[in-house]
């Protein structure tokens, strides 16, 4: 199950880094997840082009997974965390269990600018990557410990009236925010936000970001699937240096 490969990766790390430096430990991700795609290519698989690369069904996941794991704070955090901050996550992984996992590896990323009143689930989650944010969209990205709330510069103000009360993003009040109209919109998205409460275990304060904000940079640490703002490999990126990786141990 790759989920439990997963958490266990993402435990023994947390052990490691009280022993080794975060480049050993991230290096040691690679290589092992490396190792487990080459003995598949080996050994399970009739010969094909060795320019190729195939995952198993039930591990096609596990070049993303160790992404997300490489980018998470508590192997990779940089010099801006505090020691403090850096105990906190490593205790938080240590204790997070199977089902807290997976949304805290790879972030829950939900557009809401497209929601229908009338619904009653939760949306559809797209790709956590900048690729997936157009200028006139909102969504909520949330991992189990953060909740973002980003509005786009030029999301509709038909959008911005009923959900906050005001004429445009700008006005919205970015360090309380509150959903304040009382309109079938703005009770759809607090009832968004309300499952999602429900689904964990700890409470999550909701942190509103606008486009070009000082805290989108923050934000952004969280999309996953991207190069990281400090200069950490995209997904693609370290699947292309996994890809390299396998073939060097089957030649």
């Amino acid at each position: 199950d790759l989920d439990a490969m997963m958490l266990f990766f993402a435990k023994q790390s947390c052990f490691k880094m009280m022993e080794h430096s975060p480049k050993q430990v991230k290096d040691n991700l690679i290589q092992r997840a490396a190792q487990i795609l080459a003995c598949y290519r080996k050994h399970c698989t009739s010969p094909t082009s060795a320019g190729q690369l195939i995952l198993p069904e039930c591990l096609k996941l596990l070049p993303l997974y160790s992404s997300c794991l490489l980018k998470n704070d508590a192997v990779s955090g940089g010099s801006d965390m505090t020691l403090d901050d850096r105990s906190y996550v490593i205790q938080f992984v240590l204790a997070m269990d199977l089902n807290m996992s997976v949304n805290y590896l790879y972030p829950r990323f939900i557009p809401i600018h497209t929601v229908e009143t009338d619904e009653t689930s939760l949306p559809t989650p797209v790709r956590c990557t900048h690729e997936k944010i157009t200028e006139d969209g909102a969504y909520i990205l949330e991992n189990g410990v953060h909740l973002f709330v980003w509005l786009g510069q030029s999301l509709s103000p038909t959008f911005v009236q009923s959900v906050f009360g005001v004429q445009c993003t700008q006005q919205v009040n970015a360090e309380r925010f509150a959903i304040i109209g009382d309109t079938p919109l703005a009770r759809r998205i607090t009832d968004i936000i309300d499952q999602i409460m429900k689904e964990r275990t700890r409470y999550m304060r909701v942190t509103c970001v606008r486009q070009n904000d000082k805290l989108e940079s923050v934000f952004r640490h969280f999309l996953i699937e991207d190069r990281g703002t400090d200069g950490s490999a995209s997904y693609v990126d370290l699947l292309c240096h996994m890809h390299k990786e396998i073939k060097d141990l089957l030649s």
